[in-house]
């Protein structure tokens, strides 16, 4: 099956136990090279957009749905909530937008959902579980959110301005200060002093949990509807 895998997929042709620092150094050289390929193409869109005479009326977002691990924790590729995976860039240029500042609030790429709305004239949905990041395109210093969360096959990450709790499904908890430990080297679950801090942050992620429930459900019979689907038309003993 790995050699299968392997076959399949680059990712898995070597067992990362047996991965040596060459093996890390090679995949960050890798991955300097795409991020080099990126901004080289992003450079060419930009060009045309110049060319054309509507750079400056375009909403322009760069930003990107997670990280990668590349050895930071012993980890690679982008199954966890430390910062290299979950903090991502997010630069945006475009109308109303004040240049050469930067925002200080957390924020979710959730929350670019009405910003997109706005750019093409159009009201979002009220379904729309985003905060508004437009708030900081002239205003960087406001708030658009108190917290912010990630969620992946049944563990999800809460995080305010200070600490970042990880609940895992089946494996050991974390909490981690971000003011004082900002490469999450030292998990204070079970530290007593701080036994507030941690209930607080899961009631933050009691909140948010009760907040999307009833959008999570309805994603939730929506994959289950698919894979019924899926299994009546490839599995030959649900088919008869």
């Amino acid at each position: 099956e790995s050699e299968q895998l392997a076959r399949e997929n680059p990712f898995f042709r070597i067992e990362l136990g047996n991965a040596t620092d060459e093996h890390y150094r090679l995949w960050r050289a890798h991955y300097y090279a795409n991020i080099s390929l990126i901004d080289h193409q992003i450079g060419a869109i930009l060009e045309a957009l110049e060319l054309t005479g509507t750079l400056d009326t375009t909403l322009i977002v760069f930003t990107s749905d997670h990280g990668d691990a590349l050895g930071d924790h012993g980890l690679v590729y982008k199954d966890h909530f430390f910062e290299s995976m979950a903090h991502v860039p997010l630069i945006v240029r475009g109308p109303g937008v004040a240049a050469g500042t930067r925002a200080t609030s957390l924020a979710s790429t959730l929350d670019l959902i009405p910003a997109f709305y706005r750019a093409a004239n159009l009201t979002p949905p009220p379904s729309v579980q985003s905060a508004d990041i437009g708030v900081a395109f002239n205003d960087p210093p406001a708030t658009i959110r108190y917290r912010v969360t990630s969620e992946l096959l049944g563990r999800v990450m809460v995080r305010n301005e200070r600490f970042k709790y990880v609940h895992y499904r089946n494996r050991p908890h974390m909490l981690y200060d971000m003011t004082d430990d900002p490469n999450e080297e030292r998990n204070l679950i079970d530290h007593p002093a701080h036994v507030g801090d941690l209930a607080h942050m899961r009631g933050l992620l009691g909140d948010y949990l009760l907040e999307t429930g009833a959008g999570r459900a309805v994603i939730a019979r929506r994959e289950a509807s698919w894979h019924r689907n899926w299994a009546v038309q490839h599995d030959p003993y649900t088919r008869g």
